[in-house]
């Protein structure tokens, strides 16, 4: 995946994303807006696993994922 901002200095802004299979580029799309402040090391965005905060009393990190995914769709409508 590769994010070409278009904020410049500013935060919060826009862009485009471009999406990649075995560097080919498969699909991209703008994104209106992005997060205007970082997240702390140990609130990352994980794939496969939750070593962040838990969201609620009752769950255990890490939530290891070991399951199998056959699709993953990303549905943007406005």
């Amino acid at each position: 995946m590769d994010f070409a901002y278009e904020g410049g200095q500013a935060v919060g802004k826009g862009g485009t994303v471009t999406l990649f299979v075995d560097g080919q580029a498969v699909g991209s799309g703008r994104v209106e807006k992005t997060t205007p402040y970082k997240f702390s090391l140990s609130e990352n965005q994980d794939i496969g696993t939750d070593t962040g905060t838990p969201v609620t009393s009752d769950y255990r990190a890490p939530f290891t994922f070991e399951g199998r995914l056959e699709e993953v769709v990303v549905d943007l409508k406005k």
